[in-house]
């Protein structure tokens, strides 16, 4: 690792007109780090390890008939293991179906009861295909420019899809 950082409000940086900058740096003010520093052999996946936890995961679990639980486990095991970002792990965990209840008893206008934020239906046993759910959630984010929302969700489709081999 390298680290260097100089205060640029310091006193005694100088400029020239020409353009180009002389500096005479305090040297209380300013630190560098200059050593190479080892990754800790931890009881984490390294990734070599990693594709492990993907064959795992995906002949365990069923991503395009699985219910949210089975989401959420997927979800955890691969952030524990470090393949997937906590951005990523709150995506695929974020519920949906609880926020709809909340909007139905809380709002000050009629909801129907049929109301859903889930783009795509769940079967009787509460499984949905996750890979369908996704891809429409990237298709509606990108017809009304939500930019950050596409790209979002296309690496969690990514990773849907990835689990789904």
């Amino acid at each position: 690792m390298n680290i260097s950082s100089l205060n640029s409000y310091q006193s005694g940086l100088l400029y020239s007109k020409n353009g180009s900058s002389q500096s005479k740096i305090n040297q209380e003010s300013a630190f560098s780090i200059n050593e190479a520093i080892e990754p800790e052999k931890s009881g984490t996946l390294t990734q070599s390890g990693s594709s492990d936890v993907w064959k795992e995961i995906s002949s365990k679990y069923n991503v395009r008939k699985a219910t949210f639980e089975d989401i959420k486990e997927i979800s955890l095991r691969l952030y524990e293991a470090g393949e997937i970002s906590l951005l990523e792990h709150a995506i695929l965990t974020f519920d949906h179906e609880k926020v709809a209840n909340d909007i139905k008893h809380r709002a000050r206008v009629p909801v129907s009861p049929n109301f859903s934020m889930y783009e795509t239906s769940s079967n009787q046993h509460g499984e949905r295909d996750w890979i369908a759910e996704f891809e429409a959630r990237v298709k509606k984010d990108f017809k009304y420019g939500n930019l950050l929302g596409y790209q979002n969700n296309m690496k969690v489709l990514n990773i849907l899809q990835r689990l789904n081999t």
